[in-house]
């Protein structure tokens, strides 16, 4: 069972969209999937020198403090604590050496605990690290779209545009074409996806599992 579970644990952790990075609360790496390993190639503001995460100094610092202060509460076998454990924090980090200013990185994060053995058997916590980095956040996996609802390369394109964050017009204008075809796509992929409503299509498009290799 535990060799079951190691396994399922270490394939979602791969597969997911999001970057993620596994970690012990003094900041030792453990894990870190392929979407962690690309924004690490896209951004200095996070790193991780010697197997160890490191963020911008201030972040660095309340990150830590933050991971050993919760996980000496965890030494109590509290339904309170361990629920507070699993609560994500956020910090949002900017880097005032990067040439664009809106340049952000969002890193949540939470303590994953063995449960109540944590306090018997003195088992230690994990730390789970998602980032979200907007400027290289994944693009929507185009063959999943059309192996999953049959759409044609067109409608994929549509779709991928969508996502992005594009309106209908922009994407009729980036891809050139005019904005009654765009608006005929988009109602074949709703009917294909099963949704009605642009915001409907977006939240789907946004919760696609990730193809776990790179873009």
């Amino acid at each position: 069972m535990f060799s079951t579970d190691a396994l399922v644990g270490h394939a979602l952790v791969n597969r997911w969209r999001q970057p993620v990075i596994l970690a012990s609360t003094e900041g030792d790496v453990l894990r870190l999937n392929g979407a962690a390993e690309r924004l690490l190639q896209t951004t200095m503001m996070v790193r991780t020198n010697n197997r160890k995460v490191t963020l911008p100094a201030p972040f660095q610092q309340r990150f830590l403090e933050d991971c050993a202060t919760t996980e000496a509460h965890l030494r109590v076998a509290s339904a309170d604590v361990h629920a507070d454990a699993a609560r994500y924090r956020v910090m949002r980090i900017q880097d005032s050496t990067s040439p664009f200013p809106q340049d952000t990185l969002y890193a949540f994060y939470n303590l994953i605990a063995p449960g109540e053995v944590s306090a018997v058997f003195g088992l230690r916590a994990i730390v789970m690290l998602i980032f979200y980095h907007p400027p290289s956040a994944p693009p929507v996996d185009e063959d999943l779209l059309a192996a999953a609802f049959d759409l044609t390369p067109a409608e994929c394109r549509v779709a991928h545009f969508l996502a992005e964050g594009m309106s209908p017009k922009e994407i009729a204008t980036r891809i050139g074409v005019q904005h009654d075809t765009v608006r005929k796509q988009l109602q074949a992929i709703y009917q294909k996806t099963a949704t009605n409503r642009q915001p409907d299509l977006v939240r789907l498009l946004l919760h696609l599992p990730g193809n776990g290799g790179g873009q």
